[in-house]
């Protein structure tokens, strides 16, 4: 979509602000926003379900008439009836007069083009809606399901309206409605530059995802309504839920573009709340990926969940169903909009998402660890269910590690790193101290912080946050060892410790499950080079043992460096670990005990060479970072290396698992 379009459209379509905490509206307010009369103000907007929404939980009873004068005008109106092809919906139509339909007919079959859409469309979202993704029909005044749905054609401020009254028998609690549907005659007010500027395709184009939109809330009316004082407690469902059925019944259009900006610009609001940019509509973009993940059935099967509980604890319900749960799929969701617009990467995260907004980033104050390895990054607050995205320069000589600390509640709370190539996440939650992926000495930190629901939903109030880099604490230089008989040697040194306590070595046979091995106290803070030594005489010859360096510091953080395999005989070719596993903290293959004048070879399953490796220092150890030739992380997978030199050469498999 054009950029510079979606932001005229935000411009154009009018500003719903449902004030939820506001005084009950009045008759005239009512009128006004709905356009009872000829000649009102304002450019329409998507859907006037809102305001209906807003006039059915008034406490004035003369807002609530209006809406039950408003059918009764339509009954006695001597409407024309256009029956739709499947026979599902009895179209009302006026020739003259200001709600005239538009009379244009390509096809010269005797009926409007405009009629024929409009019946068509609806036939269309029937047949989505209810015969594929299941929802009920709506139900008729009876409570029993409509056979036959109105539908009036006039010209009305909104693309279409959704209108109720009175709520059906039902046991205590459960608010359900019969309804009608009003759609726009006049869509002069809509383009779609991308897709055509023939207007009449145009009316073609928003008549269809306004009956999709619209008779989703037709649909919901036949579930039930949450309300609380005078509000309905679920719009941001209601209306996100409805804006993805057109994605589902439509998809072509695309009339959903003109909210994202507004979503993508207020990450930071309450995932239940609206704002003045109507983000209710933008939300679709949650439901769009819950749909890609989990099926396009999820929004109804959240709206039968709907009959025990308000929606979001009914979209929780649903996720544990289905093995997940909301704080993860906030990360998730977050995770897909960051990856959306000049972020977006072919093949994942959103189908669209090279077509929606660039994510609003922060871009925080850049951070040397170098001059002070103990550094509070940034800080900020966020309410409930809400993230924010964030770009922090980082300069280190060594590994970076970050913890975000909320005030309250860090249980709920989670982190994600992002990266631009595979795996594309480094996830990690609050109050832990994780290490990122980077590479010295300078490079920005693109991270997102996930607040979760730690209020029970409630948008208030905001917690503040903070963000701690702690750079390198020891400048490791190199952790060596060799295996001679019944002994292993190791040795390592530092070019600088910062607050260092002691280093700890741990040792394991399968490279898995470490036991402790020894302590030995570190320097404290030194600039100074130190070298340190231990021998493990408890080994047996031949036998082969993983080695752990990590080191404590100060205030009790531990943090793991290298790990190292070794052969008690001193003369066989090792390499590991293997399989590397990513997420159990593996960074790099080690290849010890080499042969002189000796090179790595690592190829991909398909024999591809991915990168070429020489020896470090004395040249019997040499380390794959994981990475190809040209710096790019590998994926999961097999791969072969291949040890070649004059003396001897080894080949064989090592598997890679993010």
């Amino acid at each position: 979509m054009n950029k510079s379009f979606a932001l005229k459209m935000r411009v154009y379509l009018r500003v719903f602000v449902l004030a939820l905490a506001a005084p009950a509206m009045a008759q005239g307010d009512l009128a006004e926003k709905l356009k009872f009369e000829p000649g009102g103000a304002g450019t329409p907007a998507k859907c006037g379900f809102p305001v209906v929404l807003e006039a059915a939980a008034s406490g004035d009873a003369s807002v609530r008439a209006l809406l039950k004068q408003r059918r009764l005008q339509n009954l006695q109106q001597n409407y024309q009836i256009y029956l739709s092809p499947q026979g599902r919906f009895r179209i009302h139509y006026l020739t003259t007069g200001f709600d005239a339909i538009p009379t244009y007919d390509r096809n010269q079959n005797g009926v409007s083009d405009y009629l024929e859409f409009v019946a068509k469309s609806f036939d269309r979202a029937w047949e989505v809606e209810i015969d594929s993704l299941g929802f009920n029909a709506p139900p008729d005044s009876a409570g029993a399901p409509h056979t036959v749905y109105p539908v009036y054609c006039k010209k009305i401020n909104a693309y279409g309206i959704t209108w109720f009254s009175d709520p059906l028998p039902a046991p205590p609690g459960v608010l359900r409605y019969d309804s009608y549907i009003e759609i726009n005659t006049d869509f002069s007010f809509v383009t779609y530059p991308d897709i055509t500027n023939d207007p009449i395709v145009r009316d073609s184009l928003a008549i269809a995802v306004t009956a999709a939109h619209e008779f989703n809330h037709a649909l919901q009316l036949g579930y039930r309504l949450w309300i609380s004082g005078s509000n309905f407690v679920d719009l941001w469902f209601i209306e996100s839920s409805a804006t993805y059925m057109e994605e589902v019944v439509a998809g072509q259009v695309n009339d959903y573009y003109y909210y994202l900006p507004c979503m993508y610009s207020s990450t930071d609001v309450n995932l239940t709340q609206n704002n003045p940019c109507n983000r209710i509509y933008g939300e679709v973009a949650l439901p769009i990926m819950l749909g890609e993940v989990y099926g396009k059935t999820i929004t109804r099967e959240i709206w039968e969940a709907i009959l025990n509980q308000p929606a979001l604890g009914s979209l929780s319900l649903i996720l544990q169903q289905k093995g997940s749960a909301l704080k993860a799929e906030m990360r998730r969701w977050a995770t897909w909009m960051f990856f959306s617009g000049q972020n977006a990467v072919a093949g994942q995260f959103y189908p669209e998402a090279a077509k929606y907004p660039d994510p609003e980033v922060i871009a925080a104050n850049p951070v040397s660890l170098n001059q002070n390895p103990d550094t509070v990054a940034f800080t900020e607050n966020l309410p409930p269910l809400a993230f924010q995205f964030l770009k922090i320069p980082v300069i280190s000589t060594g590994k970076v590690l970050a913890v975000v600390n909320p005030q309250q509640n860090s249980g709920s709370w989670l982190n994600s790193q992002f990266l631009f190539s595979a795996p594309y996440t480094n996830d990690f939650d609050a109050g832990t101290l994780t290490q990122m992926i980077f590479t010295p000495p300078s490079g920005d930190l693109n991270l997102a912080v996930i607040s979760g629901d730690w209020n029970g939903g409630q948008p208030a109030p905001e917690i503040p946050y903070e963000i701690v880099f702690k750079g390198p604490l020891i400048g490791l230089d190199y952790f060596r060892a060799v295996g001679k008989f019944d002994q292993i040697t190791l040795r390592w040194a530092t070019i600088f410790e910062f607050e260092n306590a002691a280093f700890i070595i741990d040792r394991s046979i399968e490279g898995q499950n470490f036991d402790p091995l020894i302590e030995i106290p570190g320097k404290g803070n030194t600039t100074l080079y130190q070298e340190y030594a231990y021998v493990d005489s408890q080994v047996v010859n031949g036998s082969s043992y993983y080695y752990r360096l990590s080191n404590r510091d100060s205030d009790g953080i531990v943090t793991i460096h290298d790990t190292l395999l070794v052969n008690a005989s001193g003369d066989e070719i090792l390499i590991g670990p293997n399989p590397v596993r990513i997420s159990q903290g593996d960074d790099r293959v080690t290849f010890l005990n080499l042969p002189r004048e000796t090179r790595v070879e690592i190829f991909n399953a398909n024999g591809v060479r991915v990168k070429s490796i020489l020896p470090e220092g004395s040249g019997q150890i040499a380390y794959w970072d994981l990475r190809s030739s040209q710096n790019d992380l590998v994926g999961s997978g097999v791969y072969i290396y291949r040890i070649v030199s004059p003396e001897k050469s080894q080949s064989g498999k090592i598997m890679v698992i993010r």
